[in-house]
């Protein structure tokens, strides 16, 4: 296998992107590449050690999105939610057509992409296919998301994206301390969150895979990882706080217009023709939001699905 190799993708001037490359498999067979997006509080170095493990016959590609680590500021970080997930939106698509182009990934018929987007990754999954299914996107954008993404891993999408539902209890008792706080604190709450250990019962759980959400209960964590030194220092030179305030600035509005808007881009994704298989995936005890935020989303396309089929 070639050796993992760091790189920028220049799209223009203003949009760079630092990615992770595993590099082509060393055959003309046809291989599948996974093209990693990562969450709030990390840039593409979270994934190194998935990219560098790869199999032989695969490609793993893994990039910093706007405002992380080597990749390009954001121009107006005061610009509106619907702006800045414009923004995002459009920075998806070009950079999964990038990486297309600039590395021939598709360059044997049978070769494939999958994506994979995690936490606050996902908020740029919805905004790319809201624009897909506005007809905003240019055409090597629309192509590669219509036609081009065989698999999309949907990995701990948060409820406090929104989705346009009303928030969880346990979402308002973040929230409640979380977006008073100054950038700094609010990076250690965020740590303290997103590396909180939650156990749940088997019910929960089940209702979770049937696309129930449970929406009124504030759970406490059982412990946390943060308080565990030698994870914290294998972790603490990859964290990137930076531009967290400006994704969650960018989550879905809590009501009907933000909901029509993420119901758009679940059918975009349901309508895509390339688009073989959508999975939604959570570990057992992650956070509440992030347990919350994928049995929306099974609940969202699980509806969607029955519809098409009615239809």
């Amino acid at each position: 296998m070639p050796p993992l190799t760091e790189s920028t993708l220049v799209l223009s001037p203003d949009s760079r992107f630092a990615y992770y490359d595993s590099g082509p498999p060393p055959t003309d067979e046809p291989y599948t590449t996974y093209i990693f997006v990562h969450g709030a509080l990390f840039n593409h170095r979270i994934w190194k050690q998935m990219v560098s493990s790869v199999p032989p016959h695969a490609r793993a590609i893994a990039h910093s999105t706007r405002g992380y680590n080597g990749s390009s500021p954001f121009p107006n970080p005061d610009a509106s939610e619907s702006e800045l997930r414009t923004l995002i939106g459009q920075d998806l698509a070009s950079v999964v057509a990038g990486f297309n182009s600039q590395l021939s990934l598709l360059s044997h018929p049978n070769s494939k992409i999958k994506l994979l987007t995690w936490s606050i990754g996902v908020c740029s999954l919805l905004s790319a296919y809201s624009l897909l299914a506005e007809g905003k996107l240019e055409h090597a954008q629309e192509s590669v998301l219509h036609s081009q993404i065989s698999e999309i891993v949907v990995f701990e999408g948060p409820s406090t994206l929104g989705f346009g539902i009303p928030a969880s209890a346990a979402t308002l008792a973040f929230r409640a301390v979380f977006d008073s706080l100054s950038p700094g604190d609010m990076f250690v709450a965020a740590i303290r969150q997103v590396t909180g250990i939650y156990d749940y019962s088997e019910a929960i759980l089940d209702d979770v895979v049937k696309g129930v959400p449970t929406m009124d209960v504030v759970f406490q964590p059982r412990s946390s990882l943060a308080d565990d030194e030698e994870f914290m220092g294998i972790v603490s030179s990859i964290m990137d706080p930076a531009p967290l305030g400006i994704y969650v600035k960018a989550r879905t509005q809590e009501n009907d217009e933000g909901q029509e808007w993420s119901r758009m881009a679940f059918k975009a994704m349901l309508d895509a023709p390339g688009v073989k298989e959508i999975k939604v995936l959570a570990t057992r005890h992650t956070v509440p939001d992030c347990l919350e935020g994928p049995a929306v989303l099974v609940g969202e396309l699980t509806s969607l699905e029955e519809a098409q089929m009615v239809d």
